[in-house]
């Protein structure tokens, strides 16, 4: 097998769909006299400062992506970029748009760079991309025109999405980013009417059904930091020290009871319990995804048992 610099290299490259930086470079025990050389002979091509890529392998969107993610230890696509990359109906504009954390002291010369204190990226085969909801945060600023386009055909992807876009603008709430309002606007119209709360409390214990080892719930049961009073709770699970909500809440009333809410939340916590909400569109989108919280949930009192 061939451990020379250049193959040690190039085994990194062919992962980066052909592109590499200057510290992978030094990793593999390559110069920069070295990579000099290889760019005076063509058998590379500088694309940015401290980015290259082997001539070797095609001059792609991917590659580019690649190189433009290559610029910064934590630079992922976003904008339009990270939306084109995602396979949204968005023209993949050049130059390519990243973002890097607010404190990142980083130029190129040909790939566009933003920075922001909320920098929310996902891993897909090793190419860092912006998360969806900060993406629709960053259209929204620069290219409403995109939004509602792209925030729909994210959803009819995968249902799920809404739910983290609300959760996201939640916590973006008192922000004076551009374009927070129109996109709020449109993810609560998306987000629709939420079933009345007995029928989410009965899909909520539908869903309980699925949980294996589930010890016995109590239904509507009295809050236990509140005795004698008629505060209630969704499910009480006593052996996990576990209180359920079903939030059947659109995403107004829940920020307007948010106070209230964690008020709640820290009584129970000073009775020793945790609290568990899951709003009607998880419920509706995500079974799989509260059966496996729950049962990793319960674990822990499995190996208090043993």
């Amino acid at each position: 097998m061939d451990r020379s610099p250049d193959a040690r290299l190039a085994v990194i490259a062919r992962r980066q769909a052909g592109a590499f930086n200057r510290e992978q470079a030094t990793t593999s025990l390559v110069t920069p006299k070295m990579l000099r050389t290889r760019v005076g002979s063509g058998e590379i091509d500088q694309l940015d400062d401290d980015v290259w890529a082997f001539t070797s392998a095609p001059p792609t969107w991917l590659r580019d992506c690649w190189a433009a993610t290559l610029i910064h230890p934590l630079s992922a696509l976003s904008h339009e970029t990270a939306a084109a990359q995602g396979g949204f109906d968005v023209d993949r504009t050049r130059p390519l748009l990243v973002t890097v954390p607010l404190d990142a002291d980083h130029r190129s010369r040909c790939v566009q760079v933003h920075r922001s204190r909320h920098h929310r990226f996902a891993t897909h085969d090793g190419l860092r991309v912006t998360r969806f909801e900060q993406v629709l945060v960053q259209l929204a600023a620069s290219r409403p025109d995109l939004v509602q386009t792209v925030l729909h055909a994210g959803v009819n992807q995968d249902p799920r999405r809404l739910d983290r876009v609300l959760r996201h603008l939640d916590r973006l709430s008192g922000s004076r980013l551009p374009g927070l309002r129109g996109l709020l606007d449109l993810a609560v119209d998306l987000e629709g009417d939420p079933p009345t709360q007995s029928e989410l409390e009965r899909r909520l214990f539908d869903v309980l059904g699925d949980v294996p080892g589930m010890p016995a719930v109590q239904r509507q049961a009295p809050a236990p930091w509140s005795p004698g009073t008629k505060s209630m709770v969704d499910a009480l699970v006593p052996d996990w020290k576990l209180v359920l909500e079903a939030d059947g809440r659109r995403y107004h009333q829940r920020v307007a009871d948010f106070e209230r809410d964690r008020w709640r939340d820290a009584e129970a916590a000073v009775h020793g319990l945790h609290v568990m909400r899951f709003t009607h569109l998880r419920i509706r989108d995500d079974r799989p995804g509260i059966v496996d919280q729950l049962v990793r949930y319960g674990r822990r009192f499995d190996r208090r048992a043993a």
